[in-house]
């Protein structure tokens, strides 16, 4: 955790920095401005030099105990320093907010009292700075030899990944045959054409990408078809030389000897000349575009080159396939006990009755259905044969049961060549446990509040937190929750029908004749379903494959963002367990009522239907608080906890009197109250540093100083209250998102809400009552009167979102120049409205389940910046206006409109990279014409 508790405080560094430097300095005395800014200054040099000695001893694996001890005091005075530059961040942030509160002959006291202030921070700046030297002192003491293998974990040992080869002893392998079927299946299809095809199989480590591959590369079909076969290995380190060598090596059988690659390219190129060759390319982790296009390059000499590739990464599936990825999942229940019974048991007659049955089968569900797991404790408990002795294990974490290392080499490796920025963030998921999972928006709050993201490159901290989560996702190491299919998944395996079929059968011989590089262009994002009941002697392979493509593109769109907010995240089981294993002592995931034995400096805690009291050695080191139907009464004091960044209460009990003391949480940036409120407590005006603030199921809104939340930039509201009561927190002008949801009270967008200047995200969900959205609803004022500045109407928002306004009808007399920032825009179940403003800076346009007539994309003949249009179930939606100007147009999808028509004749300058449309029978013709694949259910 050392690189995330770095990232922190460099990133407090600077948010104190960049107050000194604002126009808020003109507070402050103007001796102590300098010296501050100095000794600011001075303790981020001091971070960056905790950082790189850090960053060596996790380089070096340092394992001995009186190291471990000189790297905690090196952790524990990075703390301190993070505690100095949070102290003094609210400080500065509490002199801003009375020197707006105070009469000018008051202003001198406060600022002598600064004064004194910024004397104590100096002191404990130079206090920091004296233990760093004195520890660094130590440090030379502490250098280990060479020769003291047994104290170093070297990272070259970490680092390294088994090689493999193409043996395979089947008789062990339990399942997998259908997805080595559909493999074998896919390569002979390709191989019937010339030029390189790349499949890549994706899953985390220990899957069994390799046995697939293994199972593939040995079946007779494939042999037989191909004129060579070859196995490479590649392992993390992407070295193009070694790799071409052992490509050619696989052809000519006998060591190559070159160490320039343009002499080894001679001698492949003559092996390849006019054949027709299979490669496996085992493990691949390069994410490199251009050494992977140095390696393939002279493959293209070849007639036909089938290349199948295994990797954890999405993105090197993304940018090595040429087809579409297969995805490896966990093997089933069934084949699992089958493994496990055959590594535990042996040959041994098993009585399914007994109790080692019993409680492996319970044990078993540790492993998640990876095979590696099941295979590797499999073989801990073969030696083993009392019940007690397995009892012991079920109990035990897996990553405990590890001592060999048989199970998490593999996976560590996931975790060693994750970049720095995303370890931190990688290990706070596993403060959710698997069956809850998380939200992705709930997930990068925390990270934000934790300090592990923050804004570079012009980008916000939820944007670069968004492609973090999405970077994790693609390394499979955060995984989607089973269960969550949408609606639009179940209408599209109603496509499998009879009249679908006879379609796919029509379109094959055109399909055949369209450019193969389309389909290349066309296949690359989404992952493969499996799709049984098609039969593939009935169903060309490829249309098969496009038909897939569209339907995962529609699903993909769907969740990108409109429903992220809903869709469940969770880590494996085993890589959950890998995740404890690093951070054992510093995260605690207490799960009903088992909260006992905490560590004595708990950092983050999630504790779910606790009836006890929790009790704390070390309140003050806790971090981040999750806790999940727990009472009142499981704390005596909530304000102990005053180093708490993050807090969230789930829970169907009245916490108004546990949390009357929060304002004492002066280092809380992130508040969710997900629980039954009589009010907010006065105090929650003391929070000068919450940046993200949650609210369900408040009973009363009263007035109060919330304008004091200066730092406030993320409001979600989900209560009823009265139509103005909302209009106090309309004065944050550091508000850059807000969400009311469930406001059933509210009949109007709050008065003041186009005061927001800085606003970048509105959502309203849920809103029944709403009717109308007009132009004064977007304006902004000041003190009840409308500006004459027409330029002011929401000028920073990006983002619009308006879900189940089920009485909205009316949004008009917005003019095109609203909103000049507009470029996400989602209408969901607004089942009256009738009329969509034209925004001419929108992006991507989403709308389902609306009373539209007719939707406008441009403006007169001015070209549309519109890149992915997603319309469905609007079911009196006639016309689209617009068409000729969507010149930047990637991605069309439209389902269920039956009235929707669209000539021939209407002309389109961009044919979009990925188009499904789907139940709109008007449309057909126009289809034909752009070659745009049309579906019909009924």
């Amino acid at each position: 955790m050392a690189s995330g508790l770095i990232s922190s405080l460099l990133s407090s560094a600077s948010s104190l920095l960049a107050i000194l430097r604002g126009p808020s300095s003109a507070l402050y005395p103007h001796s102590s401005y300098p010296t501050a800014s100095a000794d600011l200054q001075r303790l981020k040099r001091l971070i960056l030099r905790i950082q790189a000695t850090l960053d060596d001893a996790e380089e070096q694996g340092m394992q001995d105990n009186y190291v471990k001890l000189w790297l905690k005091e090196l952790k524990d005075l990075a703390r301190d320093a993070e505690d100095v530059l949070n102290d003094y961040r609210y400080e500065l942030l509490q002199c801003q907010i009375r020197e707006c509160q105070v009469d000018c002959p008051r202003k001198r006291k406060h600022l002598d009292t600064d004064e004194e202030d910024d004397d104590s921070i100096n002191e404990r700046i130079n206090e920091i700075t004296n233990r760093f030297e004195e520890i660094s002192r130590d440090r030379a003491a502490l250098q280990l030899r060479p020769e003291d293998g047994q104290k170093i974990a070297g990272r070259s040992d970490w680092l390294k990944s088994q090689p493999t080869s193409h043996l395979l002893d089947e008789s062990l392998v339990f399942g997998r045959i259908d997805e080595k079927e559909n493999i074998v299946e896919s390569v002979l299809s390709q191989s019937m054409k010339p030029g390189i095809v790349v499949l890549p199989i994706v899953g985390m480590g220990g899957i069994g990408k390799t046995t697939v591959a293994q199972m593939v590369y040995n079946d007779v079909r494939v042999r037989e078809h191909f004129e060579h076969s070859g196995w490479i290995h590649v392992s993390p380190t992407f070295d193009v030389l070694r790799l071409t060598t052992a490509i050619t090596e696989s052809l000519t059988k006998r060591n190559c000897g070159f160490t320039q690659l343009s002499l080894v390219h001679e001698v492949l190129l003559k092996e390849l000349d006019g054949k027709k060759l299979f490669f496996v390319l085992d493990d691949v982790w390069s994410e490199c575009e251009s050494s992977w296009h140095d390696l393939i390059r002279p493959l293209s000499y070849a007639q036909t080159v089938i290349i199948l590739v295994t990797t954890r990464s999405k993105e090197v599936a993304r940018l090595a396939g040429t087809v579409k990825p297969f995805y490896l999942t966990a093997i089933p229940n069934d084949d699992c006990w089958l493994l496990f019974q055959h590594f535990a048991f042996g040959k041994q007659c098993v009585n399914e009755k007994s109790s080692l049955v019993q409680i492996g089968k319970k044990i078993l569900q540790k492993c998640g259905g990876l095979p590696l797991a099941v295979k590797s404790v499999g073989c801990l408990l073969r030696s083993k044969t009392d019940e007690h002795t397995w009892m012991e294990i079920l109990e035990s974490e897996l990553w405990e049961l590890d001592e060999k290392d048989n199970i998490f080499p593999a996976l560590r490796l996931s975790y060693y060549w994750l970049p720095t920025r995303l370890k931190p963030c990688f290990l706070l998921c596993s403060l959710y446990p698997t069956y809850l999972g998380f939200t992705k928006d709930e997930m990068i709050d925390l990270w934000i509040a934790q300090g592990y993201v923050y804004s570079t490159g012009g980008k916000t901290r939820q944007e670069v937190g968004d492609e973090y989560f999405n970077e994790l996702h693609a390394r499979s190491l955060i995984e989607t929750s089973s269960g969550q299919l949408l609606r639009e998944a179940h209408y599209f395996d109603e496509l499998i029908g009879r009249s679908v079929i006879d379609s796919l059968y029509e379109n094959v011989e055109r399909l055949r004749n369209i450019e193969p590089s389309y389909y290349a262009s066309s296949l690359n994002l989404f992952p493969m379903d499996s799709m049984k009941s098609f039969s593939s002697e009935r169903i060309d392979n490829f249309q098969l494959s496009k038909y897939i493509d569209m339907k995962q593109s529609l699903i993909e769109t769907y969740l990108e963002r409109s429903s992220k907010s809903i869709q469940r995240f969770k880590l494996h089981d085993v890589i959950f367990d890998l995740a404890k294993s690093f951070t054992s002592r510093e995260r605690c995931t207490a799960m009903l009522g088992t909260l006992c034995n905490l560590p004595n400096e708990l950092h983050q805690l999630h504790a779910s239907q606790a009836s006890g009291i929790l009790s704390f050695h070390e309140p003050r080191s806790l971090q981040t608080l999750v806790l999940n139907c727990c009472f009142s009464a499981s704390f005596h004091e909530l304000s102990s906890f005053v180093h708490l960044r993050a807090l969230v209460l789930n829970s169907n009990q009245d916490v108004t009197n546990m949390i009357c003391s929060i304002g004492n949480l002066k280092h809380l940036r992130y508040l969710s109250l997900n629980c039954y409120l009589q009010e907010l407590p006065e105090s929650v005006s003391c929070l000068y540093s919450l940046e993200t603030l949650v609210i369900s199921n408040l009973r009363i809104l009263r007035a109060t100083n919330f304008h004091n939340l200066v730092s406030l930039k993320s409001l979600h509201v989900y209560f009823e209250f009265l139509d103005g009561s909302l209009d106090q927190f309309c004065k944050l002008d550091m508000l850059d998102t807000l969400c009311l949801k469930r406001c059933s009270n509210l009949t109007y967008l709050p008065l003041h809400v186009g005061s927001l200047i800085n606003l970048q995200r509105l959502k309203l969900i849920g809103i029944p009552n709403i009717r109308n959205l007009d132009h004064a609803s977007f304006k902004y004022r000041r003190n009840n009167s409308i500006t004459r500045y027409q330029e002011a109407t929401f000028p920073s928002l990006e983002e619009l979102e308006l879900d189940k306004l089920c009485k909205l009808e009316d949004w008009y007399g917005i003019q095109h120049s609203d909103c000049p920032k507009l470029q996400r825009l989602t209408i969901r179940d607004c089942t009256k409205l009738r009329t969509v403003p034209c925004f001419i800076a929108l992006k991507k346009l989403v709308i389902s389940n609306c009373a539209l007539m007719s939707l406008q994309f441009s403006v007169s003949n001015v070209t549309s910046k519109l890149q992915t249009i997603d319309i469905r179930d609007c079911l009196c939606l006639s016309t689209l206006v617009g068409l000729q100007n969507l010149s930047d147009l990637m991605s069309l999808y439209i389902a269920r409109c039956p009235r929707l028509l669209v000539l021939p004749s209407e002309s389109m300058i961009c044919k979009p990279h990925y188009t499904f449309i789907a139940d709109c029978p008007k449309l057909k013709l126009w289809c034909e014409k752009y070659e745009f694949n049309y579906f019909q259910v009924n």
